[in-house]
């Protein structure tokens, strides 16, 4: 069962700053995401975020030296952030 994929217009220009090869990786890790997130065979690197509340599914995705900030729901994904490693958890009250 693949899971919905929403995405903030921040995170998408966010994106869109990044080059051709690296998004198009960032891209294809986020439809793996959207895949195998609740699958026990999910490969990617996932954690959830410290400092976040139990009822809060706000993890990171990390996708070479970008990281995807973004939140589970029932059936979809909430991208918030994609940004450099560097500047991932910026703004962030972790």
């Amino acid at each position: 069962m693949s899971l919905r994929v929403r995405i903030h217009p921040k995170a998408l220009k966010e994106l869109d700053r990044v080059r051709g090869s690296i998004r198009d990786k960032i891209i294809e890790d986020i439809r793996e995401l959207a895949r195998t997130f609740l699958s026990p065979s999910c490969r990617l690197d996932i954690k959830k975020l410290q400092g976040t509340a139990k009822k809060e599914r706000i993890f990171r995705l990390r996708s070479g030296d970008h990281r995807v900030i973004f939140q589970a729901e029932k059936d979809t994904l909430w991208i918030a952030r994609i940004s450099h490693r560097d500047d991932a958890y910026e703004g962030m009250d972790r």
